[in-house]
């Protein structure tokens, strides 16, 4: 997700916007950090700063600080198309994959809750995946409406 700088704002003519990399949807990571930069370049937005921060076990957080000129042709128009890219953002969603564990013991208890279980994790994967599908389409499309908006003139 991205999100608007609270230390940044808006500063003359530019625009700043912080993008984090705590904010993914998913382990399998259905949007990764640079997907998330490129398509924000689309809009417009150019990486200003790059910042890296050693968390616990080796992992690490990168926040990138993003900003874009106001005075950009058709400015209007591909803050319309981001805003509808954000929209289909929003309808990602994540899926919590089933515990083999629970579907054992379900299994070897009650074979009937056990098949149940396994079922009902079946068709959410299944519906998640149609459902980030389908958004995952929208934000293509918003992004690809944003770089015609840029390359027209």
């Amino acid at each position: 997700m991205i999100t608007n700088s609270a230390e940044g704002g808006v500063q003359g003519e530019v625009e700043t916007k912080l993008i984090d990399s705590t904010i993914y949807y998913g382990n399998g990571k259905v949007i990764t950090m640079d997907q998330l930069v490129e398509e924000a370049k689309a809009f417009g937005w150019n990486v200003s700063s790059t910042r890296v921060t050693r968390l616990a076990r080796g992992r690490t957080n990168t926040s990138y600080i993003m900003i874009r000129d106001k005075n950009i042709s058709h400015y209007s128009d591909i803050v319309e198309a981001e805003n509808e890219y954000r929209l289909a953002q929003t309808d990602l969603k994540n899926y919590v994959e089933a515990d083999i564990l629970d579907a054992l013991l379900l299994l070897l208890l009650f074979i009937i809750p056990g098949v149940i279980y396994i079922t009902a994790k079946c068709i959410k994967k299944h519906n998640v995946r149609v459902n980030n599908e389908a958004a995952i389409a929208k934000m293509k499309e918003a992004v690809n409406k944003a770089k015609f908006i840029a390359t027209r003139d």
